[in-house]
């Protein structure tokens, strides 16, 4: 009976050593196999591709063309990639059109240089192929100092808007912020007419721009332009380029006059943008816009902007008050007030502190209850902080 049991179990042993075995065999043959895999024959890339470079019918190689330059997925093939770039010379247009749009998926590192250089001297040599190789140069990623030398240079000089858009999406996109590249833009926005090619520039700027002189006074003058996209843009440029500039408030007092809302609401996100400055005016036309505005979002983004602006006077501090109290008041206008009630409240302190007291007591809603707690923290941090004479506070009761 032990010699029947060592017999099964020495048995078992081996077929789990045979099957270990073979699966090591297995997995080593699936690497091999892997590193010496080559696309079938039959794959549709390398059809095209032979169709491409070997047939004589040339509408059969135009559909080849057309075919792998809508292809999607990342190309490494050596024959399709060294036919792709033969095939950018081609006498037919289209083929050449095509073959651009294709390379962009080439993903060959050993080909990157040679692809460059070839786009690269195609551009130069061929106009009608120009906006078809800056695409294929953002498809590829490509912001090598030649390219952008290149494009910039051509930027400089056209007067084609659909090119100077197409390089303006490639400058912002890829673009190595420089002094050059600011320079020339901003030179570039100053002989243009066409609102789209504007537009186009200020975003490259806004991208690109670290805050130059120049920069800070074209956003500041093209925010008060009458076409409200540019002067959104250029406010989205002031807000991104000159949070730390006072010269900001130059245009910001300008385009808060304005009776376009849009305008408005970008207004009043440069403001929440800047840091904390006393503006009176600036101040007092939002409170007047408030009190004739009855939309929340408006309202809230308002409010925001005057706990930023406003010059922690009584007046003020009454205004927001009046907000945070208002029963039928959204609670994202009431909690913008209370927020900024925390900013406003250093010299006039006890009012607030009831009205914020009174909040947290009250308020069913856990967001309203939070803003008015951080909003009394605050007050008190400032309060003490403080070095002027606080003044006698409101009455109690209004």
């Amino acid at each position: 009976m032990n010699g029947l049991r060592k017999l099964v179990i020495g048995f078992c042993l081996v077929l789990l050593l045979i099957g270990m075995s073979t699966q090591a065999e297995a997995k080593k043959s699936k690497k091999g196999r892997a590193r010496r895999y080559y696309p079938p024959v039959t794959h549709p890339v390398l059809l095209w591709t032979r169709t491409l470079k070997s047939n004589s019918d040339n509408e059969a190689r135009r559909v080849a063309a057309f075919k792998l330059s809508a292809y999607t997925q990342p190309i490494f093939q050596e024959e399709v990639v060294s036919t792709l770039i033969g095939c950018l010379n081609d006498p037919d247009i289209k083929i050449r059109v095509w073959c651009t749009k294709a390379i962009g998926r080439a993903k060959s590192p050993a080909n990157a240089e040679k692809i460059r250089k070839t786009l690269i001297a195609l551009y130069e040599s061929e106009p009608a192929l120009r906006n078809s190789i800056v695409r294929t140069f953002m498809t590829r990623r490509e912001n090598h100092s030649n390219v952008q030398d290149t494009l910039l240079a051509t930027a400089t000089e056209t007067d084609d808007t659909d090119e100077l858009l197409v390089l303006c999406d490639y400058f912002e996109a890829l673009g190595t912020p420089s002094t050059s590249l600011v320079s020339s833009f901003t030179s570039i926005y100053e002989k243009q007419t066409n609102v789209k090619a504007k537009r186009g520039i200020i975003k490259v700027l806004t991208e690109k721009a670290e805050g130059q002189d120049k920069v800070i006074a074209l956003f500041g003058e093209c925010a008060q332009d009458r076409d409200t996209p540019l002067a959104l843009t250029c406010l989205s440029g002031l807000q991104a380029q000159a949070k730390m500039d006072t010269r900001a408030w130059t245009a910001i007092s300008k385009t808060i006059e304005s009776s376009d809302e849009d305008v408005l609401l970008a207004t009043f996100d440069v403001i929440s943008a800047l840091p904390e400055t006393s503006n009176i005016q600036t101040a007092s036309r939002i409170i007047a816009l408030i009190e004739d505005n009855e939309d929340p979002a408006f309202l809230e983004r308002a409010v925001l902007a005057v706990g930023s602006c406003g010059d922690q006077s009584e007046p003020i501090v009454q205004s927001l008050i009046k907000i945070l109290e208002k029963p039928k008041q959204d609670d994202a206008v009431r909690i913008a007030a209370a927020l900024a009630l925390g900013k406003q409240s250093a010299s006039f302190p006890e009012r607030p502190r009831i009205s914020l007291n009174q909040c947290i007591k009250t308020s069913s809603s856990t967001s309203m209850k939070s803003a008015c707690q951080l909003s009394l923290k605050e007050l008190e941090a400032r309060h003490v902080a403080s070095s002027a004479k606080v003044p006698i506070p409101f009455p109690a009761g209004k």
